[in-house]
């Protein structure tokens, strides 16, 4: 009777040791994805910035360039 489960209990904790693995590997997947996104979303803000900022100086930048030819 006693046995029985020390045959099998070590393949018993081996799978549950992998499931943890397995769940615990998914999970950190599942964060890195989500950093991702939000590394991708941060670069379009601050490229969004910079274009807003382009279009901001670009009529000093042009009233600029037309001072220094007069």
């Amino acid at each position: 009777m006693i046995a029985l489960p020390l045959q099998f209990g070590p393949w018993i904790l081996t799978a549950l040791a992998g499931v943890a693995a397995l769940l615990t590997h998914w999970n950190a997947k599942a964060k890195v994805a989500a950093a991702g996104q939000k590394v991708a979303e941060a670069q379009t803000q601050s490229a969004e910035v910079r274009d807003a900022e382009a279009h901001a100086n670009a009529p000093a930048a042009l009233a600029g360039t037309q001072a220094s030819k007069d």
